[in-house]
């Protein structure tokens, strides 16, 4: 879902703004300068001319989500919000003060509330997509692998060719996949042993779970053809030669496994979801209306003796 840093909505809050406790300075006063007032009127007309747009936008957003939530029988409690609030104030360093962090990242308590709020009531709906669509689930493979590198550099003082690196990486490759065949070693070892990808073998080369169009096309053709606790034979991508274990088929995924490919789900499913119902979503910005840029006149047609040739269009 895109990030949209919105200030309060001061045509809301205006009205809820405590009085001064000075007797002296009127109610209607926001602040006072060197004696000069600045009132709640003045406050809300600045407000709404220099970032009404931002928080009417985010107003729209957080009211389609929430007629898309209320269809598909989702509810969130402000308990639930404050305690992923609550979650984030723990998660911070005891140096930290909540207040000022969020000052600091163009933020307020109450634009946060309305986020989290929004994200939310999303990830119940797209949980309810997955439970009444399963052929999303059975979409998903969870796999490992092993990656080693073919060096593509050319000032490399070795000296070797491409070709010979490429034949060096594939029999070092290779060897792996016959040490695992043999179970001299598991995957998961070799993975951590071998692999040179830095991100995956901490885990014993753990991708977690993904879908099509996510891997390099020979990745994913390879891995959608294994059954669950196959091996595959060495793959080539760009980044090198690969060797994969399907550990599992979506479709297949229980208890904790399930949580986490439904939580991957509604990661890869949030923005367009949330494209989807803005786009589908009748709305009426009165207060901002948004400008149709006109479409562009067809080119006249060309004189040889008066005009030049048409400049060709742009990128071509």
């Amino acid at each position: 879902m895109r990030k949209i840093y919105v200030p309060l909505v001061a045509t809301i809050l205006i009205s809820a703004m405590p009085a001064f406790a000075q007797p002296k300075v009127p109610s209607n006063v926001a602040a006072v300068v060197n004696g000069e007032s600045i009132t709640k009127a003045q406050l809300a007309t600045k407000a709404v001319d220099w970032q009404g747009a931002m928080t009417l936008d985010l107003m729209i957003d957080s009211t389609v989500v929430s007629q898309e939530a209320k269809k598909a029988g989702v509810v969130v409690t402000d308990a639930e919000v404050n305690a992923k609030l609550n979650e984030m104030k723990k998660a911070l360093a005891p140096s930290q003060d909540f207040d000022t962090v969020l000052r600091q990242n163009g933020m307020t308590a109450g634009l946060l509330f309305t986020r989290i709020k929004m994200r939310l009531q999303a990830d119940g709906v797209i949980k309810n997509m997955i439970k009444k669509s399963p052929a999303i689930i059975a979409n998903y493979r969870k796999a490992e692998h092993i990656l080693i590198r073919v060096d593509e550099n050319t000032s490399d003082p070795s000296g070797k060719t491409l070709e010979a690196k490429d034949a060096d990486a594939k029999a070092k490759i290779e060897k792996i996949a016959d040490e695992i065949k043999t179970k001299t070693i598991s995957f998961e070892d070799a993975a951590k042993k071998y692999s040179e990808d830095p991100v995956s073998k901490v885990n014993g080369g753990n991708l977690g779970f993904f879908t099509k169009g996510v891997m390099a096309p020979p990745f994913e053709a390879a891995t959608f053809s294994l059954k669950a606790g196959d091996v595959s034979a060495p793959v080539k991508t760009n980044y090198g030669y690969h060797l994969i274990k399907l550990i599992a088929i979506g479709s297949d995924a229980k208890g904790d496994d399930l949580k986490k490919l439904e939580d991957q789900i509604v990661k890869d499913q949030l923005e367009p979801w949330f494209t989807s119902i803005r786009k589908s979503a009748k709305i009426e910005n009165i207060l901002y209306p948004v400008k149709i840029a006109p479409k562009p006149a067809a080119p006249k047609k060309a004189s040889p003796a008066i005009d030049a040739p048409p400049a060709p269009p742009v990128g071509n």
